[in-house]
């Protein structure tokens, strides 16, 4: 919608030169958040003095519509003004936009972390931790100045330094959670299984649980692999394959290719083991590397039994099947003659 401040503009368009019965015309008062932009600069009728008004700008008639003479015709006079749109912001919301839009991340950053928490039944245990992450973010924004946000550069700093915060906090709730499984291995055999919980549950948050993907993060995921696989030698020879797999597995992302694929060596050699213990309606089943892949001779499965048994052999030997042209690709050659 557009409009004109020259009244002799606005009657050439309401229709009173045409001879229309009762040709109308629309004063409207401006109001701070909605009083258009002059578009006369650019426009081809450059002496339209035209305003264009801002999109979805509601009028609103104020008092009663009245009827003037104009040069012996009646002219019927609505007076109006501009309310603001009910979608758009006021001027100072529109200020601190950005600093709501901080507070709100800090928030959702806060409660990725409950919710964790919540579904590794530590939200109780960790309810300090959480509490000082929500301060510390809080105070990040707290600092930032409304109208410096709007400067894209300094939004950016303000933002980076939010998930900078975030991360750290991360971090910290992960070594804590670590901490605690250290503690309950102290205290000898009877809380064996709930340190190596914990222990489980800690890499979970160092990891893709809470923490972001990169170099420090995996290295410090492999260390804690290395101390559950030791803590499991105690246990079945099936909690110590699976520990073996999982830090081969790391390692893999890791390029350590070939301690990987001993790991997994070992892993299938103790998980085989185990299911032939148990297994008994089976017969052979023998998994060897060729050629930088696998052959399988003699696997034959029982109907009943041949899923529960086979799957987690074979998810091994794909793993290893994957893993060793890349560890021959790395292992140093001698030079030929």
């Amino acid at each position: 919608m557009s409009a004109t401040p020259d009244r002799s503009v606005a009657l050439g368009f309401s229709g009173i030169n045409q001879g229309k019965d009762v040709p109308t015309l629309f004063e409207i008062e401006l109001v701070k958040t909605a009083f258009g932009a002059d578009i006369s600069w650019l426009s081809q009728f450059e002496k339209e003095k035209e305003y264009c008004l801002p999109p979805l700008t509601h009028l609103q008639l104020v008092g009663t519509p009245r009827l003037d003479d104009h040069q012996g015709q009646q002219l019927s006079i609505l007076r109006m003004k501009l309310t603001v749109n009910q979608r758009s912001k006021t001027v100072e919301q529109a200020q601190v936009a950005r600093k709501d839009f901080l507070t709100q991340l800090a928030s959702s950053l806060e409660c990725d972390v409950r919710h964790w928490a919540k579904r590794q039944e530590l939200l109780e245990r960790l309810a300090p931790e959480i509490a000082d992450m929500r301060a510390a973010l809080q105070a990040v924004v707290a600092e930032a100045e409304a109208s410096k946000l709007n400067d894209n550069e300094h939004f950016g700093a303000v933002f980076g330094r939010v998930i900078e915060v975030s991360e750290k906090k991360r971090q910290e709730l992960a070594e804590s959670v670590w901490q605690d499984g250290e503690a309950a291995r102290g205290r000898g055999e009877a809380d064996a299984a709930a340190a190596l919980a914990l222990f489980e549950k800690a890499i979970d948050a160092r990891g893709r649980g809470l923490c972001a993907d990169d170099k420090q993060g995996r290295d410090r995921i492999v260390a804690m692999r290395r101390v559950v696989m030791k803590a499991r030698r105690r246990e079945d020879k099936e909690q110590q394959a699976r520990a073996k797999m999982a830090l081969a597995t790391d390692l893999q992302s890791q390029h350590a290719f070939e301690e990987a694929l001993a790991l997994s060596q070992e892993a299938l050699e103790l998980f085989t083991e185990v299911r032939f213990q148990y297994a008994t309606s089976m017969c052979a089943c023998v998994c060897i590397a060729l050629h930088r892949g696998l052959v399988f001779h003699d696997l034959y499965v029982s109907r009943a039994a041949g899923f529960a048994f086979c799957y987690p052999l074979l998810e091994m030997c794909s793993f290893i099947h994957a893993v060793t042209p890349r560890a021959h690709e790395v292992t140093p050659r001698a030079p030929t003659m």
